[in-house]
């Protein structure tokens, strides 16, 4: 009788263990999915924001013209360019 009642918990206890690996790996599946629709929704964003902006930010002339005397006169390619105009803010 002992025996195969460790029998019948020996297999009890391995359909619990293989129910319990199933979950983990559909949650691992659902996990990496998640990941991949990210992926391609940043992916996504990133090419729309080159398409939408193809020369990098628009910077009104307003705008430029607040930082030097006459609007233009900022290389925004130029780090010291850049800081000096923000030191004139």
């Amino acid at each position: 009788m002992f025996r195969w009642s460790l029998l019948g918990l020996g297999v009890l206890y391995g359909a619990v263990h293989r129910n319990t690996l199933a979950k983990q790996a559909e949650h691992k599946r659902l996990r990496d999915e998640y990941a991949h629709k990210q992926a391609l929704i940043a992916e996504a964003r990133a090419e729309y924001a080159k398409l939408k902006n193809p020369s990098g930010p628009r910077i009104s002339h307003f705008a430029v013209g607040r930082f030097s005397d006459a609007p233009g006169e900022i290389d925004w390619n130029d780090p010291k360019s850049i800081e000096d105009a923000i030191k004139r803010l």
